[in-house]
């Protein structure tokens, strides 16, 4: 068990008791040396600042945003690009990099409200069938398993079409689809750290069970979480982005990228500069959710630590 106190309390404490004490500066020093690996991925470093650009992109849009998303002007349709209209104009007229600069309003927001929901399912059932075993244990990890045997891909579709499309069913179906992989990881770290003997401990105790659960148990499993949920939002995106350009997802005139691909996929001979600049939105938020991922991995690895 890792206790966290100062350094004239630990000189108190008996011989015999059982724990590893962290003072305050050697937890400092942890975190540091997380920090100072996480510095040494220089593509993950690029990747975090890209995701925070993106992030105050999304959420200074109207202000960023030079002409209004859904201002027609019929006799510049299909206009490339040029000074005025930096990334051209689609078969409306209406402005391209407007469009897509409320486009990651749309686009972030179902990847960060959708993965949040599937993490929160996730880590709940996973902490109980870790926790319980048993038949609890067995209900959960069955339905785990049917949600696997089924492409997601298509079972959103087929949920969506039957709610009907809009952005929040959307929302809604992908995070009750996705939360099968952080239910595996979480029910795996529960069933390892509840065999320690600060968990015995605490049982000994009296503590109730949700209480060992979530305030001893998950915060030791917060690292693995972490990262799996930053992968997962570019998971996410992905897949909002794909269904969206079928239908399913943000109706029109409301832009995300998925919506605006959709669109220039008509002209995309044409005037391809349609298709492109959201094409290339979502590749480079895709990536640099990646790439930040693998860096909080490699740096919040306890096998790297020294």
């Amino acid at each position: 068990m890792k206790v966290y106190i100062d350094e004239n309390s630990a000189s108190k404490l008996p011989d015999d008791l059982e724990m590893e004490l962290i003072t305050d500066s050697e937890s400092a020093t942890g975190f540091k040396g997380s920090w100072a690996r996480f510095k040494k991925h220089k593509l993950a470093v690029v990747s975090m600042v890209m995701v925070l650009l993106l992030l105050l992109m999304a959420i200074l849009a109207p202000v960023l945003a030079p002409y209004d998303p859904d201002e027609n002007r019929p006799l510049e349709r299909l206009a490339k690009p040029s000074l005025a209209h930096p990334f051209g104009q689609d078969h409306l007229g209406r402005d391209i990099l407007s469009r897509v600069i409320w486009g990651s309003r749309v686009s972030l927001s179902v990847g960060f409200i959708a993965g949040s929901l599937s993490l929160v399912v996730g880590v709940v059932l996973g902490a109980l069938a870790g926790y319980y075993g048993g038949w609890v244990d067995n209900v959960i990890m069955r339905i785990a398993e049917i949600f696997v045997t089924i492409p997601q891909f298509l079972l959103v579709i087929a949920v969506v079409a039957a709610l009907g499309p809009s952005l929040n069913n959307l929302m809604i179906v992908i995070g009750l689809t996705s939360w099968n992989g952080y239910a595996r990881q979480v029910r795996a770290k529960v069933m390892q750290i509840k065999q320690l003997d600060y968990i015995e401990a605490a049982q000994a105790l009296g503590c109730d069970d949700k209480r060992i659960i979530f305030k001893h148990i998950l915060p030791n499993a917060v690292v693995p979480i972490i990262v799996m949920a930053t992968l997962n939002i570019a998971s996410v995106i992905i897949l909002e982005s794909s269904l969206t350009f079928l239908g399913f997802g943000a109706q029109p005139p409301q832009s995300t990228w998925g919506s605006i691909l959709n669109e220039g996929r008509t002209y995309i001979l044409r005037a391809p500069h349609i298709s492109t600049y959201p094409g290339l939105a979502i590749m480079l938020t895709v990536l640099s959710f990646n790439l930040m991922g693998d860096g909080l991995r490699d740096a919040l690895d306890p096998k790297m630590k020294i």
